[in-house]
């Protein structure tokens, strides 16, 4: 109740989906599976998910990355092999015109036996724009929700 109080005071919409904020964002992310489940390169996942005016960082990264082409790299190393993680978001979405706030979790199975299984946690901010609904800003860390 405290979060809707403060989101409705910043102006950021909590309501059901009456811009389809939610199923545009879906669509993003479900595009983003289905890249990672069919083992698609990197740069076509990096594609389908992030602005090219990106602003990102993560747990254990020693710097943020300004721009898609500053983050390519290290977004291909770290989408190797994620044929088995999957993004799943998480209510509500905040938003506000074309711009909207949300948590989302990773989980990725176990590719080989005797690997252990990983959570991550994300929180992204989406921008609607010629490419529908894509990441301008996000930070990564490590655990479930």
């Amino acid at each position: 109740a405290c979060g809707t109080a403060l989101a409705h005071a910043a102006g950021l919409s909590v309501s059901a989906d009456r811009n389809g904020v939610r199923d545009g964002i879906q669509a993003t992310i479900d595009k983003t599976n289905a890249l990672q489940r069919r083992g698609a390169p990197g740069r076509e996942i990096a594609a389908a998910l992030f602005e090219d005016d990106l602003m990102i960082t993560g747990e254990g990264e020693s710097k943020g990355y300004t721009g898609l082409a500053s983050f390519m790299g290290t977004f291909v190393r770290l989408s190797a092999g994620a044929a088995n993680c999957d993004l799943k978001l998480i209510d509500p979405i905040r938003s506000s015109g074309d711009i909207a706030a949300a948590f989302l979790s990773q989980h990725c199975t176990a590719s080989k036996p005797g690997e252990k299984e990983e959570d991550s946690r994300v929180l992204f901010v989406f921008r609607k724009g010629a490419k529908g609904w894509r990441v301008t800003m996000g930070h990564w860390s490590g655990g479930t929700f």
